[in-house]
């Protein structure tokens, strides 16, 4: 949706950068009267939600620029968090992974019935922006998962 506005009010990739940047560091300064920094550190506190959302979304927008021009502009967003690079990039991964997981959950409950393929898994990571690596970690997992609960198995059950 934000790529597709962007295009609407013909804004170029430093003006939508611009944008996300200011509508971060007025939802903090806003944010911060209300809501002490120690909780937003806790990833269950709403705020922090909302702020690792704007993350998210944040990434999701800007992930067509340069990588140069990416970084500069996340860095903005961060700054506007009193978060480093690192720890944005952090959040967002940890944002993006548990809608991925559920569609590994979905791609579970709907086999044999054809509505599901492994291109199907492939555009929801890359819309989502979870990296390769992580898929494939995620991919063991979840046929873990599934081969434990064909064996009657409950998670973190010992077979012995």
């Amino acid at each position: 949706e934000l790529t597709s506005l962007k295009t609407a009010l013909s804004l170029d990739n430093l003006q939508a950068g611009e944008a996300h940047s200011m509508t971060a560091a007025d939802w903090y300064r806003q944010t911060c009267y209300f809501t002490p920094e120690e909780e937003l550190d806790d990833p269950d506190h709403p705020d922090r939600q909302a702020m690792d959302k704007c993350l998210f979304l944040s990434e999701r927008a800007l992930s067509n620029e340069t990588p140069q021009a990416f970084t500069f502009e996340m860095t903005r967003i961060a700054k506007a968090f009193s978060l480093t690079y690192t720890e944005a990039m952090e959040r967002v991964a940890e944002t993006a992974e548990p809608f991925y997981q559920r569609a590994l959950k979905s791609t579970r409950s709907k086999l044999g019935t054809n509505q599901v393929s492994s291109d199907m898994l492939d555009r929801a990571r890359n819309t989502l922006g979870v990296s390769e690596a992580t898929a494939v970690d995620m991919h063991v997992a979840c046929f873990n998962e599934h081969v434990r609960e064909l064996l009657g198995l409950l998670t973190g059950e010992s077979p012995n």
